[in-house]
């Protein structure tokens, strides 16, 4: 991430892969030479086996225009802003995966390139959803008034030419804007539904600034992972450059969804609103192998309650009161504990689930997070 904090120092925008390649005085390597941007092959192979600390991180964003995805540095700002944080609070080096930098862009200029190329995007779904990894989540375009001064600006956004054959900065004018909303991109929606298919909430993360600045609005930004019918009905309204590849995305997030969840043991979640309890419910039935479901800091109502409670067998749930049933107990919040049936194992040793539960009104503190990784 110095890579990063460099870029936002000397107020220059992100760097296509090709370009970060290029030798850079600021970034050291394990020999503390210089470096290029991006991490080695080497320091990957360090960090695998114990000898390196690092945090990886990768970020989930939108294209805003077609040449340049963040062409005023909107979406770099927020990531030197979170990554920031880490390195200083972790004594450990901060990996950052953003496509437009870590994979080679238009115009590859080599076999190998391409290769590379196509090789990580059969691949990149793995930066999303691996448990070793977090994600950065950017829902936000650049703002109207941000968008406005770079165009007034006389500076340009460094692209790729294709008439010259090379990386030339142009007017913001002359790109070709995307103000698709993040929520309905395909890829983008992909990209959600890897990261929340992870067994920690905490590891997926939204850094951008909400708009929802109303009390009312729930602020819990927790996400649990769509069951495959209902992300197949959300494709068909997504948003795609080439309509054809929302067969593909289906059939990965469908891939991705059931190596996960049958192979889950252990499943934490925080900060989830009432909609995403609803999704928890719908997809419980499918953690065969699940032991521990731990629930901190989330929010629902009668109706989310009932879904909830009715999606997985339980050996029991433990009230405050006795007399409480189970729907009522979760939804007041007076549910403690509650045991699930191990696969396998009938018997009443499984582990506790303790949980908090957030009226719609009330606002508490944020629920405890942790982290695990071109910079």
């Amino acid at each position: 991430a110095r890579y990063l904090a460099k870029l936002v120092e000397e107020s220059l925008p992100l760097k296509r892969r090709q370009e970060a390649e290029a030798a850079s005085e600021f970034c050291s390597s394990l020999t503390h030479g210089i470096q290029t941007a991006l991490v080695s092959h080497e320091e990957v192979h360090e960090w695998a086996h114990g000898r390196k600390a690092a945090m990886i991180f990768s970020v989930s964003h939108a294209w805003e225009t077609r040449e340049h995805p963040d062409p005023c540095r909107f979406q770099l700002q927020q990531i030197v802003n979170c990554t920031g944080l880490y390195g200083c609070a972790y004594h450990a080096d901060i990996w950052v995966f953003y496509d437009y930098t870590s994979l080679f862009q238009f115009k590859r200029q080599s076999a190998a390139q391409e290769d590379s190329f196509r090789r990580s995007m059969g691949n990149m779904h793995v930066m999303y959803s691996h448990e070793c990894t977090c994600t950065l989540r950017i829902q936000s375009l650049t703002p109207s008034d941000a968008w406005e001064r770079m165009r007034q600006s006389e500076e340009g956004v460094p692209v790729f030419h294709v008439r010259s054959g090379e990386v030339t900065p142009l007017p913001l004018q002359d790109l070709t804007k995307n103000d698709t909303p993040y929520g309905v991109r395909g890829w983008c929606m992909a990209e959600m539904e890897w990261s929340s298919a992870r067994s920690d909430t905490s590891l997926h993360q939204r850094i951008d600034p909400s708009e929802v600045s109303s009390t009312e609005k729930s602020e819990l930004r927790g996400r649990v992972t769509t069951h495959p019918s209902s992300f197949k009905e959300q494709m068909a309204k997504a948003a795609f450059t080439h309509r054809s590849d929302a067969e593909s995305v289906v059939h990965l997030q469908k891939k991705i969804f059931y190596e996960k969840v049958t192979a889950c043991e252990e499943l934490r979640l925080s900060q989830l609103p009432p909609d995403q309890i609803l999704a928890l419910a719908n997809a419980l039935p499918d953690y065969s192998a699940l032991k521990v479901l731990r629930l901190v800091d989330f929010e629902c109502g009668d109706a989310e309650a009932e879904k909830f409670v009715e999606a997985r067998p339980l050996v029991n749930m433990g009230c405050r009161s006795q007399s409480t049933s189970c729907r009522t107990a979760f939804c007041r919040g007076d549910l403690q504990r509650m045991n699930l049936r191990d696969s396998g194992d009938s018997s009443e040793c499984a582990r506790p689930w303790i949980g908090t539960r957030r009226s719609r009104k009330s606002i508490s503190g944020p629920a405890p997070g942790r982290a695990a990784v071109p910079w």
